[in-house]
């Protein structure tokens, strides 16, 4: 798990959940602060520190946290840094992160979620209240019966080979990066399932209905 966060991380539902599950978090730079309100042990901190507290770094430290700091003059933002050292591990990968802050932040955020860089890991987030799935091949969902999901591609065109579990069937369809073609479908019936034949896509949920 990655827990990269900033100001706005909120101990929302989703993010409840998530961090239950949690058996190793990576804190991208201010993530620690937030990983500390939610009551996470951290492995790692990674980063250039511009943004964590001094009390934050300290309790992570005292904590036997490993730091890993960086130059602030780099290509890459502390999520992609910490999604790099989490992918290395082989394990599924969930990011905490707020909703609010700046547009480009959570932009590039969600992109880096897709990068081809972590092909092969299982890779979801909390954005907020909302969660998000990054889907490459294929998935099954446990949305809740009413639940409002959006398929949105990311990066190309993703073209999807079959679905089910929800009211407008989307097999067959070809949704453009540009195109809201995806948005605001629901969930008749449990699992959902969705496969593609190219592309990838985001599933996202904005008011997730959790168990």
């Amino acid at each position: 798990m990655v827990a990269y966060c900033d100001d706005e991380t909120l101990e929302t539902a989703a993010t409840t959940t998530a961090v239950a599950a949690a058996n190793y978090v990576i804190a991208a730079d201010s993530g620690v602060d937030a990983a500390r309100r939610l009551g996470l042990r951290v492995e790692v901190v990674i980063g250039d520190m511009d943004s964590v507290s001094d009390d934050g770094l300290r309790w992570a430290i005292d904590k036997g946290a490993e730091v890993l700091r960086v130059a602030p003059d780099k290509n890459e933002t502390d999520l992609e840094l910490a999604l790099e050292l989490a992918a290395g591990r082989g394990e599924p990968v969930h990011v905490v992160m707020g909703s609010g802050g700046r547009v480009d932040h959570g932009f590039a955020n969600l992109a880096v979620l897709a990068s081809p860089r972590w092909a092969d890991v299982e890779i979801s987030a909390s954005v907020g209240a909302g969660l998000v799935h990054v889907v490459r091949s294929a998935a099954e969902l446990d949305a809740g019966v009413g639940e409002t999901i959006s398929v949105v591609a990311i990066g190309a065109d993703a073209r999807i080979e079959s679905s089910s579990g929800f009211k407008y069937d989307l097999a067959g369809l070809v949704i453009s990066p540009t195109e809201a073609r995806g948005v605001s479908n629901v969930v008749t019936d449990a699992p959902q399932k969705i496969a593609l034949s190219d592309g990838v896509v985001l599933i996202m949920r904005p008011e997730p209905k959790l168990p």
